[in-house]
């Protein structure tokens, strides 16, 4: 006995192999352009905060500059007030050297006594001429020691006369 057994023959389509095929494909490809995509976005985002970093740098470098030329021209400012300062004082002594020359001026003097205080020069009877020897000096000074001594003596026997 002999049987026969037949197989069923199933064929399939080439074109669903490739379909599958396809589809595997297109999903790598999706999940590969995703992946890029993602890592792509990553150095964008990247770039995009070190570009902002970099402005940001360069915007306190800029504001720490213009602090400094501000500070620089407020110091140039008052330097120039104390120098036109210092002219002024210096032209006021001037003036002041000057007043006090013609202050000092003989002849200034001389009319100033003569007109607001009514001096002259002395007349020949208004001259007194004094002769001073040495020797007057000494005896004043001799009667001056003597004058002392005897007044320290007086003193002494005062305070001796108290006691008793």
């Amino acid at each position: 006995m002999n049987k026969v057994i037949v197989a069923k023959k199933e064929v399939k389509d080439y074109r669903e192999y490739y379909n599958e095929e396809k589809q595997l494909t297109n999903n790598k490809v999706l999940k590969d352009k995703k992946n890029r995509k993602k890592e792509i976005n990553k150095k964008k985002s990247k770039e995009k905060l070190r570009f902002l970093k970099t402005i940001g740098l360069m915007f306190l470098v800029c504001v720490f500059i213009l602090n400094r030329y501000t500070k620089i021209t407020g110091l140039s400012y008052e330097v120039s007030n104390l120098e036109t300062e210092v002219e002024e004082l210096n032209r006021e002594k001037e003036d002041l050297k000057t007043e006090l020359d013609g202050l000092k001026a003989v002849a200034k003097i001389e009319k100033d006594a003569k007109l607001k205080l009514g001096m002259n020069y002395p007349t020949e009877d208004q001259i007194v001429n004094v002769d001073v020897k040495d020797d007057i000096f000494e005896n004043k000074v001799a009667e001056n020691k003597e004058f002392d001594v005897a007044k320290y003596l007086k003193n002494v026997v005062d305070k001796v006369l108290k006691f008793f």
